[in-house]
């Protein structure tokens, strides 16, 4: 029995695209896991010699500048509120043996070797693309993740161990809780980084810094705003003053330059 051209050459042409659409989904995924590969290569791998090139002395990208007063404050002053914060929220709950004596110093060993490694690697992308505008990430406590700890993690767990154990005991079993939370939190962030470059390859820089930018109208300008609104005669003048010497670049001796 033969078979007609035509339904020959449509099958024909079927398997073909079939085929190629095989290879297409085949070199995709092969593409992504060298992807991956290389990023796990690198976040595994330790390069002493790129350590000590980040540190060396760099004469187009100097160790201090003027803008780092500006930045150093505005970092500084943010994490102690938020730690400040997360200290008078706990100390009733978790006593001050566990407060001052494994929390505060826990942040302070994270702050420091979070900020090195991160002033690490800003060096050393300014070093390999030759490049003297490089600025360090900022690095501190998560403030919606410290608030989440604490309303979501650990007061459920104390307050629901004090019915049918002591006081101290369910202090240590909040503490151990919010330990082992915040240690599955950072086994997931090192599964799901490797992922990073490809998503920042694929996402407009815009919705990147969407959820920072988010962050800082909630906690920052809105809370600034609230009490302009509150007393909009008084306040507006100076508020209008002021948007038009720093946005609308206004030229005035009382308006910074």
């Amino acid at each position: 029995m033969s078979i007609p051209m035509k339904d020959l050459t449509s099958s024909i042409e079927t398997k073909a695209y079939e085929n190629q659409s095989h290879t297409k989904i085949r070199g995709c995924f092969y593409n992504r896991r060298k992807i991956v590969q290389n990023e796990l290569k690198e976040i595994l791998s330790f390069h002493p010699k790129e350590w000590i090139s980040a540190f060396r002395f760099n004469s187009s990208y100097p160790l201090f500048v003027k803008g780092d007063i500006d930045g150093f404050m505005a970092l500084f002053i943010n994490n102690l509120a938020t730690l400040l914060t997360a200290i008078l929220c706990l100390q009733p709950i978790l006593g001050n043996d566990i407060v001052y004596g494994k929390i505060v110093p826990g942040v302070g060993l994270s702050m420091l070797w979070g900020d090195i490694y991160y002033v690490y690697m800003a060096r050393k992308l300014a070093f390999k693309e030759k490049r003297g505008d490089v600025c360090a990430m900022p690095y501190g406590i998560n403030t919606p993740g410290a608030f989440a700890f604490i309303y979501v993690i650990i007061l459920p767990t104390y307050y629901g161990c004090i019915s049918s154990h002591d006081k101290g005991y369910c202090q240590e079993l909040a503490w151990y809780v919010a330990l082992a939370s915040n240690f599955a939190t950072g086994i997931i962030l090192l599964l799901l980084c490797v992922f990073g470059e490809f998503i920042r390859r694929n996402t407009p820089s815009v919705a990147l810094l969407s959820s920072i930018s988010g962050l800082g109208f909630a906690f920052l300008a809105l809370n600034e705003f609230l009490p302009v609104a509150e007393r909009p005669i008084v306040s507006f003048i100076p508020l209008a003053i002021v948007m038009l010497g720093y946005f609308g670049g206004g030229k005035h001796k009382l308006f910074p330059s």
